[in-house]
């Protein structure tokens, strides 16, 4: 199975869970590190940035506050946008998948993890999801490029252009290295916790 590489590309991921939005990044970085990546944390934002800058394809979540990732991918489908979307969602329901096959845009089910986010690139660079007999290397690179909820390393400072679209980005940021110091100190602790249990 031969994919059709995009060396270079331009993807806005849109995801209200800042989490998410930088495993995709991350495992995009690796997988594809010609490619442009900008954010965007809910369907109103994603709007704006596509209507303004015309990325080549979307990574949607579906549940997001505000306009929702389908009401967006139907308002861009509407448009006749020139983009590829996949909709990236824990949101795995029937109905979820059926509005995807409606709109003809892609669907991954989360969580993110490298298998999905290559299934996600191969719709990119080729119009379809890949053949089940590819499910478990989409693109031909071997292992994953990472374990399943491993948070890799943080990419560097993006342009300002680059910047999430969200008009509170500098708090979202300050708080998501608040909640990752949080989060590590919390596992610290379980850890010394168990310790004393065992």
């Amino acid at each position: 199975m031969e994919s059709n590489i995009r060396e270079t590309a331009s993807l806005l991921i849109v995801d209200d869970s800042k989490m998410s939005r930088t495993l995709i990044r991350n495992f995009i970085t690796r997988i594809r590190p010609g490619w442009q990546v900008f954010e965007a944390d809910n369907g109103s934002a994603a709007l704006t940035f596509v209507r303004q800058r015309k990325p080549d394809f979307i990574s949607m979540d579906v549940n997001m506050p505000g306009t929702s990732g389908l009401e967006a991918a139907e308002a861009l489908v509407g448009e006749k946008a020139d983009v590829r979307i996949v909709m990236m969602t824990a949101n795995t329901q029937e109905a979820t998948k059926n509005n995807a096959g409606r709109l003809k845009v892609g669907f991954c089910g989360k969580p993110v993890v490298g298998t999905v986010v290559q299934k996600m690139v191969y719709y990119f660079e080729n119009g379809e999801m890949p053949p089940e007999a590819a499910a478990e290397d989409p693109l031909g690179v071997g292992a994953a490029p990472a374990a399943a909820g491993t948070l890799l390393h943080s990419p560097p400072a993006a342009p300002a252009a680059a910047e999430p679209v969200s008009a509170s980005a500098a708090a979202a940021n300050a708080l998501n290295v608040a909640s990752q110091s949080a989060a590590a100190a919390r596992g610290a602790a379980e850890k010394s916790g168990e310790g004393s249990n065992a």
